[in-house]
């Protein structure tokens, strides 16, 4: 564990059990690799072995607890999802420059600690030797999220990947059905993802990558992000720049149901802000057939108002009280319009032949294509 020069050791007492390598008995020792090709060769060589002294000291290290978040089952810290200069450290806002990551999207700090920000699918198969870095040609370097779901291409299930440091369990980027996680975490990147009502972190394609806090998370904590601007600008003497959120999530989110035609769009947004006093982004929602009433969505920034309109159940637009439910965000299914088959887009195409939506048939150039009208599954 890396703690300052100054601080004091104490005992803390975690409930949880970690069990990754019941064969083996004993931790491995602090080590000190250098050059580099040392380093790779103790945390990237899955056959290493390393020869535990009878004695060992406490090695004093000026790195603070805070940055680190967890650790990965391959035995590398998991940092904090900011970079040295407190942003994205792959798509950094403002004039900083994304930091570099070798093949397995990780780095060295610079007192050489080997680290990740984002999830890789090292963390579960190590590679042998040396990495190298990360080029355009393997397209890490064009888009490290992109890629950093294609190092889990084998892994499409419920896989560990670490454990963090809260005691919850890290899973990688999909779910036990193979359903890529793409919605449904919170604030601090977890969610309850059984039945039983277990809690762990998950892997995703968009910042904070792993973890962003230590959860669950709810709707106090977000409400307290989007609604205060005191925040500090150092810590521990060190600068920091805290980044808000840039949308209200929809568990924020409530319906204006059964508003009358005659009124207008605008209107109907007067009527609700005079009601409320932290509404914001009212919209008609859109439907495919036409309705003799309308419904409008809006978001409710304040959670004391959120919870109390929700317990009134309606508000009045004119002369007409309508009810207020909360807005229900509706599935989403990923599929292709090229194969027809789900899990991805029209873009990740990868067989010769578009196929024929309802048979399934391949559509050749040139070639005239008579379906049997017999639907069939992708």
């Amino acid at each position: 564990m890396l703690v300052p020069s100054f601080a004091s050791i104490a005992e803390h007492n975690i409930d949880f059990e970690v069990n990754f390598n019941p064969d083996v008995s004993v931790n491995a020792p602090n080590q000190a690799p250098s050059p580099l090709s040392a380093l790779n060769n103790i945390v990237c060589n899955i056959s290493n072995q390393i020869t535990v002294p009878v004695s060992s000291a406490y090695a004093a290290m000026s790195m603070f607890i805070p940055v680190l978040a967890g650790v990965a089952v391959d035995g590398v810290s998991i940092l904090n999802v900011n970079s040295l200069n407190q942003v994205d450290p792959f798509y950094p806002s403002g004039n900083f420059t994304p930091e570099g990551a070798d093949q397995c999207l990780s780095h060295p700090t610079g007192m050489g600690e080997y680290h990740y920000h984002i999830a890789s699918g090292c963390m579960v198969n190590p590679p042998s030797g040396n990495v190298d870095g990360c080029t355009p040609m393997i397209g890490c370097a064009n888009n490290v999220a992109n890629y950093s779901l294609q190092t889990f291409s084998s892994y499409k299930n419920l896989t560990v990947i670490g454990i963090a440091k809260d005691g919850h369990v890290i899973y990688g980027p999909y779910l036990s059905s193979g359903a890529q996680v793409t919605s449904g975490f919170d604030i601090c990147n977890g969610m309850f993802y059984d039945s039983i009502g277990n809690y762990a972190y998950f892997a995703t394609t968009t910042y904070p990558y792993i973890t962003g806090c230590f959860g669950p998370g709810n709707k106090e904590s977000y409400e307290t992000l989007i609604s205060t601007d005191r925040w500090p600008i150092r810590i521990n003497n060190i600068n920091i720049n805290v980044t808000q959120p840039k949308f209200i999530p929809d568990c924020f989110a409530l319906v204006v149901r059964y508003v009358l035609l005659q009124y207008s769009d605008d209107y109907v947004e007067e009527e609700i802000e005079r009601n409320l006093q932290s509404p914001g982004n009212i919209r008609r929602i859109q439907y495919r057939f036409s309705r003799r009433i309308n419904d409008f969505r809006f978001i409710v920034k304040d959670l004391r108002e959120y919870i109390a309109t929700l317990k009134l159940g309606r508000i009045s637009i004119g002369s007409s009280y309508c009810t207020v439910p909360p807005f229900l965000a509706g599935n989403r299914l990923q599929y292709c319009t090229r194969c027809w088959c789900l899990g991805h887009i029209r873009n990740k195409f990868e067989f010769e032949y578009t196929r024929c939506h309802i048979c399934l048939c391949n559509l050749v150039d040139g070639e005239a294509h008579e379906c049997s009208s017999i639907a069939r599954c992708a």
